[in-house]
């Protein structure tokens, strides 16, 4: 397949090199363009009021030897945004992949993860894309390999799925040895987000500042919710849509203006 690889964490992160090496290894062939610096959290932003400019990774920094490889200066759903637009205009790839991202993203946070608005861009640009992201936001080198190990398999199964109709997933990794893991769950997203709050500290001038702390919320989630299953060892795979549309409140609105009228 010829693969869009990208992520939120920016090129030098170790889970998103090591996943293009994978991925060229098993015969794909592998765009890699992201961020020049790290961008969690920055969830659907794109640059629009100033210039946004891409670089060949230099051959001392690209143990990859990869002549497909590029910092962006610029979001993750820019990368896809350009990518798609100017160097796949003729020829657009058939997936773009987002990740390895170093933390979950779970229930709502899928509307602050920058690495799943980065699936999300290339999937309103008419490609198939996934998400993935693992639980920690330290991966011990035998959890990123079989993380890898076991999306290079996904991949080969999920080929014809992924060809068939433009789809759209987000993957989680439990931060567990592989041995275990009890397999995968096809989930729902949750309906919760962390139990956020923020650390006062102070700084050696004396200043005040603030440092966003969070812990998963797991009380009053459905059993079959990426969370759940994440929490209980196993991998989630959760088929996203794009529709913000409330229907049935649509239909109750519709109803209360006709009642006037």
């Amino acid at each position: 397949m010829k693969i869009l690889l990208t992520n939120d964490d920016g090129y030098r992160s170790e889970p998103y090199q090591n996943l293009g090496k994978a991925l060229h290894n098993a015969g794909h062939e592998v765009w890699m363009i992201s961020p020049e610096d790290n961008c969690s959290g920055i969830s659907h932003a794109f640059t629009l009021v100033k210039p946004v400019s891409l670089r060949p990774i230099p051959p001392h920094e690209n143990f990859l030897a990869n002549d497909r490889f590029f910092a962006f200066m610029g979001t993750p759903v820019d990368c896809v945004k350009f990518s798609l637009v100017e160097y796949f205009k003729d020829t657009m790839p058939d997936l773009v992949v987002s990740g390895i991202n170093f933390g979950a993203n779970l229930g709502i946070d899928v509307l602050y993860s920058g690495t799943v608005a980065a699936a999300i861009e290339g999937y309103v640009n008419g490609v198939s894309a996934i998400a993935l992201s693992h639980y920690a936001h330290k991966i011990a080198p035998e959890r990123l390999q079989d993380n890898i190990h076991w999306f290079i398999e996904f991949l080969a199964q999920t080929e014809p799925y992924l060809r068939s109709e433009r789809r759209l997933l987000n993957v989680n990794f439990p931060d567990l040895k592989p041995e275990l893991r009890k397999g995968m769950r096809i989930t729902r997203t949750g309906n919760h987000g962390f139990t956020n709050s923020y650390d006062r500290r102070i700084s050696p001038v004396g200043k005040e500042y603030y440092w966003l702390h969070g812990e998963m919320q797991l009380e009053g989630e459905a059993s079959d919710s990426d969370k759940v299953a994440v929490h209980e060892g196993y991998v989630s795979v959760t088929p996203l849509k794009i529709d913000y549309t409330a229907d049935k409140e649509r239909i109750v609105l519709e109803t209360f203006f006709n009642s006037l009228s």
